[in-house]
């Protein structure tokens, strides 16, 4: 997510150019001339009322545990320096108006901004619903603002519009219906599909691009329905439907890679992500080479920017990794792959994020969390799986640390980690209860040892083992001879 961010917590975050990820890290003690901004302690920050209009259509993915109230207070600082418009500008169709008003119900700080660009952003589309709940969101917050009081002309001029383009389209389908045309009906249904879209109302859409399925002739028909309906599930959040649309497409025998391919491969890590199989995600995220920003999106194919931006690719993929990977894995993946290394200039604090971690500076790799924490709570796709990301990231850098070490002493870790004594100890110990970590900790001494596998249980197991495979073989043996003795050996072999 290539928010432009400015200075949180230790570490600086400053503006570049509005294409790819905006994110620049700057350690501290290169800006320690500039003076950060803080809220006065007398005067508190307080959020905007915000009246939640029963008619808003809000995306499924802005549910989860994760991402059930605002950001903090803490927040204000770093958010306050975002650009939205430029933000905006990475995405196209649906998805720039449902992170911009995802922004708004999770920032209140940044909610009249976002939601007069969605507004904005909602007059270039048919979905007149939709702007009528932005413009009164956007009335509740601001009652004042240029663009609370709506444009009624507009809705009803669209309305019109609507209802006339939804009358031709049905007589047409029933035209095509009553001469018994194949492709004329799956034609119908395809536009009459792209027409509930283009008003959002997706449920509808869903159902038009099903009933192709009855007048498909060719796996080129059902491709094309299988992409079409990839399309309004993932924008209405209908995860199983994204799934069994995929595996439709992965059937198709003899299909050819075109330049749906890499959108198909980000939609899987997506999928693989609201699943929480975080490597699964990576490894798809991974499976595929994207285009570069700006080029052209062949007629009739899923553009990337519909849904994600590279930048965001590379986010979820080194989050995915980091928390998955071991120090030899992640080193490998960013020396020798490739696709990831091109990734990475997109996305140039997840690189530094990496190499903290590959080199043991768990320090500064917490803190950069720390300090990208605010970019990804605010992404549409990421925000609800924030914590147990950052978890598992937290496990695996104690695993990791124990792993390069035989003995080691929890004052040193704690140094490496950043952190308190008492918090290593109770983080650590945690995880040696789970069994995640084999080792021993002296709390006394403060070390702990690292414990194999016990060598004598792990030689008596492959003992027994092999005692029943020679105990199986025996048994066939002896089975064999008894059907030789018995004359039935030439049944047995016919």
């Amino acid at each position: 997510m290539d928010l432009n961010v400015g200075r949180h917590r230790g570490c600086d975050l400053e503006c570049g150019s509005t294409s790819g990820s905006n994110l620049h890290i700057i350690p501290h003690h290169e800006t320690a001339t500039k003076a950060p901004r803080h809220l006065s302690p007398s005067t508190p920050w307080t959020s905007p009322p915000v009246r939640e209009c029963p008619s808003a259509r809000y995306h499924p993915a802005m549910a989860g545990p994760a991402t059930d109230s605002p950001l903090v207070e803490d927040m204000t600082d770093a958010l306050s320096q975002i650009d939205l418009e430029a933000y905006a500008q990475n995405y196209s169709g649906r998805i720039a108006i449902d992170r911009l008003e995802f922004i708004a119900s999770k920032c209140p700080p940044l909610a009249e901004e976002a939601l007069a660009l969605a507004a904005g952003r909602l007059k270039q589309t048919a979905d007149t619903g939709r702007y009528e709940a932005v413009v009164e969101r956007l009335r509740a917050i601001n009652p004042a603002h240029a663009l609370a009081a709506g444009d009624a002309a507009w809705v009803e001029a669209v309305d019109r519009k609507n209802r006339a383009a939804h009358d031709k389209l049905e007589q047409e389908l029933k035209s095509y219906k009553n001469n018994l045309i194949k492709e004329s009906i799956r034609m119908g249904h395809s536009v009459m599909a792209m027409h509930y879209f283009s008003v959002g109302n997706l449920p509808a859409a869903i159902k038009s691009c099903v009933r192709q399925r009855d007048v498909s002739t060719t796996h080129r028909h059902a491709e094309s329905m299988s992409l079409e309906l990839v399309r309004f599930s993932v924008h209405l959040g209908s995860w199983s439907q994204v799934e069994s649309a995929l595996a439709r497409i992965d059937s198709i025998p003899n299909r050819a890679e075109d330049a749906n391919q890499p959108v198909l491969w980000a939609l899987r890590g997506l999928l693989s992500l609201a699943q929480e199989q975080y490597a699964a995600a990576g490894a798809a995220f991974l499976s595929t080479d994207y285009a570069a920003p700006g080029t052209p999106t062949p007629s009739g194919a899923l553009a990337l920017d519909e849904f994600v931006t590279l930048a965001d690719v590379t986010a979820y993929t080194g989050l995915c990794a980091l928390a998955t990977y071991s120090r030899a894995e992640l080193k490998a993946l960013v020396e020798t792959n490739s696709r990831f290394k091109e990734l990475l200039e997109f996305h140039p604090a997840m690189r530094d994020l990496i190499d903290s971690f590959v080199w043991f500076r768990y320090g500064t790799t917490f803190s950069l969390l720390a300090s990208l924490r605010p970019v990804f709570l605010l992404d549409i796709w990421l925000a609800r799986h924030v914590d147990a990301l950052y978890a598992r990231i937290r496990e695996n850098s104690y695993v990791q640390y124990v792993d390069g070490y035989r003995r080691g002493w929890l004052a040193k870790m704690a140094s490496c980690f950043g952190k308190p004594v008492d918090v290593v100890e109770r983080e650590f110990c945690a995880l040696i209860d789970a069994g995640k970590i084999r080792a021993k900790l002296d709390i006394e001494q403060g070390f702990f040892v690292e414990t194999s596998a016990d060598a004598r249980a792990d030689v008596y197991g492959r003992a027994l083992d092999l005692a029943s495979s020679y105990e199986r073989s025996a048994r066939l043996l002896v089975t064999n001879i008894g059907l030789v003795q018995g004359g039935l050996d030439h049944i047995v072999r016919k």
